[in-house]
């Protein structure tokens, strides 16, 4: 420290360290109430109140991008595409979606008064968990007689986007659903990486609002859940045994769940499809249309098959590859009542079971054929023509 006084420039910026406050300090500075220069005070003085004293005086060069009082800058907001958040984000990071998104479904979250709009990148095979049925795996829900009919799976990646939940934010985002949100137009603290969450600071200005778009969830039914469904190797592919193929189902996906049938306490596949599979159902999120609230718990018959729109979470990352599944996946309802039932599918699950050996022809309406003309047969669980 210069025990004589320094001469201010007018124009240059300075870099200070020091104190408002009364305490000992040694070899400080003390700024006169003009702010002209500074001075050398004696040592071990007592720092009078309300003036500013320096340890330290830097002169800085013109260029030097100091921000002054009031002009603080604030760190630059990261901006990733969907899949690169779900990939590689980091908890408490704030970021930027650069993609366009898709708002498909909202919800109110009661028990910590928020709101949760799931959205989707643009499909196109994007998502980090892809999977394809495999050489010779016939894919159980994709064909004319079952519910996916025929239509290619989305392979979206997935994100829920929270918001603190007031009438502003209702309004706002439930007349953002069924559109396109524009891209980087989403900025929040990414808050769960498990399942992929972002947290919004404010809520979604009218601005982003881009077309209409009209998304049909895909068709899952309860055995896509089965980690018996699981590749041999352990990774995240959901492909069945006896060469049948069951899509898996994407972290935060809204989907619609079919054949499922209540046994009193959870849903099962149905008894006579011949495959496993149960799900434990969460109603955290379930709508009632009829008193508009939600966390709706619906009665349900025993024995009786539902379907219904869902949202698909996880307890941990064991998530398709352990072997109890309801330990590891979590799945909220979201408008199941007690008339949201589906006939058992017969027919669909009769063809889809594996028939070693009985060598019976069966038609596609489940029936055995004594004497198969000719058209399309099951015959011991595959597809056969005869003609």
């Amino acid at each position: 420290l210069k025990p004589e006084p320094i001469a201010y420039t007018s124009g240059k910026q300075y870099l200070m360290a020091g104190t408002f406050a009364g305490q000992e300090l040694e070899n400080i500075y003390a700024v006169n109430p003009a702010g002209s220069h500074a001075k050398m005070t004696s040592n071990s003085q007592s720092v009078a109140p309300f003036r500013a004293y320096f340890k330290e005086i830097e002169t800085l060069d013109s260029h030097a991008d100091i921000p002054l009082p009031g002009e603080e800058s604030t760190p630059a907001v990261e901006s990733v595409t969907l899949a690169q958040l779900v990939a590689s984000g980091d908890v408490d990071s704030e970021y930027t979606i650069s993609d366009e998104l898709i708002a498909v479904h909202y919800a109110v979250n009661e028990n910590d008064n928020t709101i949760l709009l799931w959205c989707k990148d643009q499909g196109d095979d994007t998502s980090i968990d892809k999977t394809y049925a495999k050489d010779g795996q016939e894919d159980y829900l994709y064909n004319d007689s079952k519910a996916q009919n025929k239509r290619d799976w989305d392979q979206s990646n997935w994100v829920a986007l929270k918001f603190v939940a007031n009438q502003e934010n209702m309004t706002s985002i439930r007349g953002f659903v069924g559109y396109k949100i524009k891209e980087s137009s989403i900025t929040g603290t990414y808050s769960d990486a498990l399942n992929y969450t972002i947290t919004m600071n404010e809520g979604l200005n009218a601005s982003a609002k881009g077309e209409q778009f009209a998304y049909t969830p895909n068709v899952y039914c309860v055995a896509n859940f089965n980690p018996e469904n699981i590749d041999s190797d352990g990774a995240f592919t959901k492909a069945a045994s006896h060469n049948y193929f069951f899509m898996n189902p994407k972290v935060q996906e809204v989907c619609t769940i079919t054949y499922a049938q209540w046994n009193g306490s959870m849903f099962t596949v149905p008894s006579n499809s011949g495959f496993d599979g149960s799900l434990v159902v969460d109603y955290t999120y379930n709508y009632n249309k009829h008193t508009g609230d939600f966390g709706f718990t619906p009665e349900l018959e025993t024995n009786k098959t539902y379907q219904f729109l869902a949202i698909v979470n996880r307890n941990n990352r064991n998530y398709g590859k352990a072997v109890e599944p309801n330990a590891n996946i979590k799945v909220y309802a979201a408008d199941l009542t007690s008339s949201s039932t589906a006939p058992i599918p017969t027919a669909i699950s009769t063809i889809n079971v594996e028939r070693k050996g009985d060598n019976i022809y069966y038609n596609l309406m489940g029936q055995p054929v004594a004497h198969p003309t000719a058209g399309i047969y099951i015959l011991n669980g595959n597809k056969v023509i005869v003609r």
